[in-house]
């Protein structure tokens, strides 16, 4: 997941399907935005268009033999705009589904603790956050989740899978999924309460140095401010190396992103891309302190989005060494747009390189150093306390 925190303007189709939930005449409150609008969006529905959805509308009215609850009708009539775009990463969140997405990256919710997403139609774990129950069952990234209870996953939206999954402290959830060997494991996971300070960091000493130990297990809105923290609080000059682990981690706020890389880098951290081809770079806007520092990156097949934004740059900057597993692969940004009726619209707006312009969506970011993961012992940590920067 990658959220870009910058404004946008809400399309007037938004505006016209709302006015249903708004208890205006569809016909006549269509035809009036229509008129208004004339010439000055080309997003908006057509006569025919507005026709259409005003027939099924009323026929609902009419003849729909169950109580109606026009809250839904509205959130199935956004969401469906945005399905419309077979884009996996963007979806239309209700109300709920918007508070329970800030809530997860404001660093407490109530589920599971894993981070999902659509890849080739498969509802697929990107990462489960760490110490989480998700983590303790045993579901690992490109898991993908057959069932939810006794629900097909392929029957229901990312953003309804998430809802599904999702539910109060002590409740169950029942999952089925394919694991890697392709052999299908049910997993029944007792949801709980997920706290967490994004940032953690500890000194440890090794071959009489002192090395900085600091992981970001997601870019919340506390990730900026708890790392800078972890900097101020140490002494610097006497910190040999500091170990950046990013494993795991499946993204958060590009903003973030962008302030973490800053403390080693004085230039671009990542370019934007946008869908006419115009390339947008955002540069450092922190002072660079951490660039003199040698530093190792560890990343891991669950490491996606903000992480591999952060491990590219240092690595393009020649600022860091990154060991581990090759990273996820998500390499698009999207904006998050609260809607006149409390719900939000999440968007793909740009896909994003390096500073060297490396693609990384579908690719990753390949380690300097690959380390594949032992059971039972952190040779990738190991690696990266021992190896000569």
């Amino acid at each position: 997941m990658e959220l870009n925190q910058r404004p946008k303007i809400v399309a007037v189709i938004l505006l016209v399907l709302l006015s249903f939930y708004l208890g205006y005449n569809w016909q006549d409150y269509s035809k009036k935005i229509i008129l208004e609008q004339t010439n000055q969006q080309s997003g908006k529905l057509a006569q025919d268009e507005i026709n259409l959805i005003n027939e099924e509308l009323s026929e609902i009215e009419n003849d729909f033999v169950g109580e109606i609850d026009r809250n839904k009708i509205i959130d199935g009539l956004l969401a469906g705009i945005v399905q419309g775009l077979g884009d996996p990463h963007s979806s239309y969140l209700s109300q709920e589904e918007s508070k329970d997405l800030i809530s997860e990256l404001d660093g407490k919710f109530d589920g599971i603790g894993v981070e999902i997403s659509l890849d080739d139609g498969k509802l697929t774990v990107v990462s489960p956050l760490k110490n989480s129950p998700a983590e303790k069952a045993g579901l690992e990234t490109k898991d993908i989740i057959l069932k939810i209870d006794d629900k097909n996953s392929q029957e229901v939206s990312l953003p309804e899978a998430i809802s599904l999954i999702r539910g109060p402290k002590g409740s169950k959830v029942k999952l089925l999924v394919e694991k890697s060997d392709h052999q299908a494991k049910e997993y029944e996971i007792v949801r709980d309460t997920i706290k967490y300070d994004s940032v953690s960091s500890k000194i440890i000493e090794k071959n009489g140095k002192k090395i900085l130990y600091i992981e970001i297990i997601q870019f919340g809105s506390d990730t900026t401010e708890l790392f800078e923290k972890v900097v101020k609080n140490n002494d610097l000059k006497n910190i040999d190396r500091i170990v950046l682990d990013l494993r795991g981690n499946p993204g958060g706020y590009l903003d973030s992103s962008v302030d973490i890389g800053s403390h080693w880098i004085d230039g671009v951290i990542v370019k934007e891309k946008n869908k006419k081809g115009e390339i947008e770079e955002l540069k450092s806007n922190r002072k660079n302190i951490l660039t003199e520092i040698k530093t190792v990156v560890l990343v891991n097949g669950g490491s996606a989005s903000a992480s591999e934004i952060v491990a590219g740059s240092l690595q393009d900057n020649q600022k860091a060494k990154i060991i581990g597993e090759k990273t996820y692969g998500k390499g698009s940004v999207q904006k998050l747009e609260e809607l006149s009726n409390g719900g939000s619209l999440r968007l793909t707006i740009a896909k994003w390189l390096t500073p060297k312009d490396q693609e990384i969506d579908k690719n990753g970011i390949k380690p300097d150093i690959e380390v594949i993961k032992q059971e039972n012992v952190d040779n990738q940590l190991e690696k990266a306390l021992e190896i000569e920067l």
